[in-house]
């Protein structure tokens, strides 16, 4: 089942082509992007699909391919989607970021003519907005980790326990090979 549910992976090449951005704006959107409101407060405005200071990422959106001497990302279908989607409601997060790449960014960065309250509840909307995604709850692994894809672990949670079944007990026996307990139990919600 783990090896028949393989996430199909487009390449950097494809999603900057795809969602109309540069390699930078990838790299920085799919990490993580700071903004300052007026406060002072630390906005989260990146979708922290990856991290190379940590070397992880998050499965089923992201993975590290290494030709050569050099590392990139490639990205899954959803992870594609999901920049789309956020492009299109939000593209004055990417024009700032296409503008000028920077470690924090603020408010009036984003809205140089806008009231400090109002550039806040704009940052604030983005970050609700990337919180309700189904991403946000997943966790980042180490990029040399082994994760079952997430129908994988659907697939092998129909086969264990089938539908209509009250009873665990009266579930089939899976087997198994090389399969660490850790990839087959359910994510945390």
């Amino acid at each position: 089942i783990v090896n028949h549910s393989q996430a199909r992976y487009f390449p950097d090449t494809v999603v900057t082509k795809k969602v109309g951005i540069s390699f930078r704006v990838l790299g920085m959107m799919t990490s993580m992007v700071n903004a300052k409101d007026s406060k002072g407060k630390n906005v989260g405005l990146g979708l922290c699909l990856k991290s190379r200071s940590q070397g992880a990422i998050v499965p089923d959106y992201c993975k590290v391919v290494v030709r050569g001497e050099n590392t990139f990302y490639e990205y899954t279908a959803v992870a594609l989607q999901v920049l789309q989607q956020y492009k299109l409601k939000f593209p004055w997060v990417f024009d700032a970021v296409a503008k000028e790449g920077k470690k924090d960014y603020y408010g009036n960065d984003f809205f140089p003519s806008l009231p400090p309250e109002e550039a806040d509840k704009m940052l604030y909307s983005v970050s609700r907005w990337l919180k309700q995604l189904p991403l946000a709850r997943r966790p980042m692994v180490k990029q040399e980790a082994k994760v079952a894809p997430e129908e994988a672990i659907r697939a092998l949670q129909q086969a264990i326990i089938p539908t209509g079944s009250k009873s665990p007990m009266s579930a089939k026996p899976v087997h198994l090979e090389n399969i660490s307990p850790m990839n087959v139990l359910t994510p945390p919600d």
